[in-house]
């Protein structure tokens, strides 16, 4: 188990119904986090305060697989594998929101020594399509 520092970068797209982006957000993390090795997985786990309260993320990293699971005021675990829909809840208490992901490309990787790697990909959230380009970078 090694400290790191984790950035997180996301920008989401809102889609229209002939899927051009109407509206983007970013948003942006940074955090000290704790990098380990845990059952052929490369774990980053971190906790962040967000405006609805405190959130604890697991970053997985297994070989061609990234999954994503958040707990506390947000909850939702996305797994990304790319070409690979993937359907799950996303709940912002008190709300709760069927979830899809098609993970459309996963590029760069992270290993023990750190490393970037940046998930490209499209969701449904509550009927509403979006186009997500998330980075994630590890200094170790």
């Amino acid at each position: 188990m090694k400290r790191i520092k984790a950035f997180i970068e996301s920008t989401v797209d809102e889609l229209n119904e002939a899927g051009l982006s109407e509206s983007s957000d970013k948003t942006a993390t940074v955090a000290d986090a704790i990098m380990k090795n845990d059952d052929d997985a490369l774990v980053i786990s971190y906790r962040e305060s967000t405006e609805g309260g405190e959130v604890a993320t697991k970053i997985l990293l297994s070989g061609d697989t990234v999954t994503v699971m958040r707990s506390g005021a947000l909850e939702s675990e996305f797994v990304f594998r790319e070409g690979e829909s993937h359907i799950s809840l996303y709940k912002i208490a008190p709300y709760s929101f069927d979830a899809e992901i098609r993970t459309r490309r996963i590029r760069g990787s992270i290993t023990e020594d750190g490393g970037e790697m940046t998930l490209i990909y499209d969701m449904t959230v509550g009927g509403a399509a979006k186009r997500v380009r998330m980075r994630i970078r590890v200094d170790v």
